[in-house]
């Protein structure tokens, strides 16, 4: 066989295809990688940061709680709000008792005087239910029910859950955005998704957890049919 010597393909090293569809590829599979660091990093945080003690987080927020507190409770120096609230504190203490999970926390339960019906846990041990909720709530299994729950993202430490991971995607952003890369909607959007998946199942859980110590305060569930009736009205309102 004759060989017929020749130059190389001067295009070995050039795409034949479009160059807008190559790049829309190249920028696919970055976001796809940078999500993947984002999934991974805010699922280490979230892991690593239960295991700061409760005493920490107590000296953490305590210098916060106090505007908190304010926010959601009011400056209002009302008698009837006082006296609810330490009505409601007497319940958590109630329910804390034979708690070893909630070890180290030293919670402490305020009404806010607001006609929206809701509850809230804050980061170091405040506890906040509306007088819009409590009005409700026609039973004291009710009320206790509530409280358990809030104990429940203690427990859970969802709080720092949620905190750290917060902090580490907006590290990731701002890291990303002084790197010149922007992928911004995409990570908010699978952010959002997997933030809305994972409240839900944080709900759940302290849902489980407020019935726990319902039954061990009370040796029984029997009032928590129609507590989750006035909840589910008290959600169509806001709650």
């Amino acid at each position: 066989m004759k060989l017929s010597p020749r130059l190389p393909d001067d295009t070995v090293n050039v795409t034949h295809g479009h160059p807008l569809r190559e790049a829309a590829k190249l920028l696919a599979g970055l976001v796809v990688i940078v999500l993947a660091v984002v999934s991974v990093v805010a699922l280490l945080a979230e892991q690593l940061v239960v295991f700061v003690p409760p005493e920490t987080e107590r000296a953490v927020f305590a210098p916060w709680l106090p505007s908190m507190q304010e926010s959601l409770v009011g400056d209002e120096d009302s008698g009837d709000a006082s006296v609810a609230s330490a009505a409601l504190h007497a319940r958590l203490v109630l329910l804390m008792r034979e708690a070893p999970e909630l070890e180290g926390y030293e919670p402490r339960a305020e009404v806010a005087c607001s006609d929206v019906p809701n509850a809230y846990a804050l980061p170091g041990g405040l506890i906040v239910v509306t007088s819009g909720l409590l009005q409700r709530l026609d039973s004291l299994d009710a009320v206790d029910f509530v409280l358990g729950h809030e104990l429940g993202h203690f427990a859970h430490r969802d709080q720092l859950r949620g905190l750290g991971r917060t902090v580490a995607l907006g590290v990731i952003g701002a890291a990303l955005s002084l790197g010149g890369v922007e992928v911004g909607p995409a990570v908010e959007a699978v952010s959002a998704a997997a933030q809305g998946a994972h409240d839900r199942d944080q709900e759940s859980d302290a849902d489980a957890y407020g019935a726990e110590r319902l039954h061990a305060l009370r040796g029984h569930l029997g009032g928590t049919a129609p507590l989750f009736e006035a909840l589910a009205d008290a959600s169509d309102e806001g709650w």
